[in-house]
């Protein structure tokens, strides 16, 4: 076998520009793979972690208007909104929920002013439980706590936006800054980190209790936030308080325009699914390529068969059996095949190393939608394996062809 080997390689060498033009089409093939997946698994890392903001496990809730009633309990037309009471009596009926909190958003101007600095800005209004279904990374000091909730502190916790207008390179920790004005202590500040939570950048939060006594006179809204217990997982969790809020606000279960509820999880598993479709595309792409050096190499097997065929019956002739003929030819067809792809894996790494060295390293350029270009292990390891499987079949007619030459017909047509 190893004689078998030695002379494959032998006769490749011996003709090494061709070999090398034959594997040119399945190195090309694996590089525009390897860059695609690498590019494709930046962009996708770069999505993903826009979603870390929030907890995975994680339901929006929105109020609507009630189009279709149940029972003549509630009138066509009415609002759907909540109250604290509502956010207890769900936590009370689901011990699954970990953290329940509204997200009451102030409909009115809020203007934030400072000595003589003025701006508009996005007044929030959360619990303490709000920053465990949404996870607020802060730059600096603390978050929103159960006291400020109970006692209606005048605190506020600031995005960075709100810090360069009115605080400049200031510490602005302890510092204060009036709300319509009403004066808050800063408390925190947001870091900006993902392409969703940009919108906190010019916003701020204040205890809920304190924006229902400063700032409206209403106990109601319309938004709420909940995360489930992980060891609890309950996958019929959004038909069970779709069920509840219905017999609460008396409308039907199939009226979509009474509330509107965001699964966060099912919406990763959308996202995951497209991705695994543009993957799936990527792939089918450059297969297309890879298999048309495929083509490429299995012409220049069949050349080489027919320019060896005196060889190889000579070979036969002083008692070669035909499997080792079959072999050569075999080994031949794996060899340019695999070192093809090696090839093209090798020169797909240098690139994407050297994107992501001149792009995050040299030049510093920071992306929310695109992080470093980055390709699996285990998809090249399958792409090897896939590609070395490929150099064996291409390589089968052209062997057999060899394999079962007749060395009188062949010598006699020479």
């Amino acid at each position: 076998m190893l004689d078998i080997l030695s002379e494959s390689l032998s006769n490749l060498s011996r003709n090494r520009t061709r070999s090398i033009v034959g594997g040119l089409g399945v190195t090309w093939g694996v590089l525009v793979l390897i860059i695609l997946l690498g590019v494709g698994g930046g962009f996708k890392n770069a999505i993903f972690k826009t979603f870390d903001i929030y907890n995975q496990n994680s339901f929006w809730i929105q109020g609507g208007v009630v189009n279709k009633t149940l029972k003549q309990k509630a009138y066509e037309g009415t609002p759907v909104l909540f109250t604290m009471q509502t956010l207890d009596h769900l936590k009370k009926q689901f011990p699954q929920i970990n953290a329940i909190s509204p997200e009451i958003i102030y409909s009115g101007i809020v203007i934030a002013s400072k000595n003589e600095i003025q701006n508009l800005l996005t007044l929030k209004g959360v619990n303490q439980e709000y920053f465990n279904i949404k996870k607020i990374t802060l730059k600096s000091g603390r978050l929103l706590n159960q006291l400020d909730i109970l006692n209606n502190s005048k605190v506020i916790l600031i995005g960075q936006q709100v810090v360069d207008v009115f605080f400049k390179t200031e510490n602005c920790i302890e510092k204060y800054l009036t709300l319509n004005g009403i004066s808050y202590k800063v408390v925190g500040v947001i870091e900006s980190a993902t392409l969703l939570n940009q919108v906190d950048m010019n916003s701020v939060y204040i205890p809920y209790t304190s924006l229902m006594s400063y700032h409206t006179s209403s106990a109601n809204f319309n938004f709420m936030g909940l995360t489930l217990n992980p060891d609890r997982p309950d996958t019929s969790f959004e038909s069970k308080i779709n069920s509840s809020l219905a017999n609460t606000y008396g409308f039907e279960l199939s009226d979509k325009k009474a509330i509107y509820i965001f699964n966060f999880k099912k919406q990763i598993e959308k996202f995951q699914s497209l991705f695994n479709g543009i993957i799936s595309f990527l792939w089918f792409l450059a297969g297309l390529i890879i298999l048309t050096g495929m083509f490429n190499i299995s012409n220049l097997l069949f050349l080489i068969v027919k320019e060896r065929t005196k060889d190889y019956a000579i070979r036969k002739a002083i008692g070669a059996k035909p499997s080792e003929i079959l072999f050569m030819v075999l080994f031949e067809s794996i060899f340019i095949t695999t070192f093809a792809g090696l090839l093209g894996i090798i020169l797909g790494f240098v690139i994407i190393q050297l994107f992501n060295w001149i792009f995050f390293d040299l030049l510093e350029i920071t992306s929310l939608v695109f992080s470093r270009a980055y390709v699996d292990v285990n998809i090249v390891l399958l792409s090897f394996l896939a590609i070395s499987i490929c150099g064996v079949i291409v390589g089968i007619i052209p062997a057999k062809k060899a394999g079962d030459i007749m060395p009188a017909k062949a010598l006699k047509q020479e």
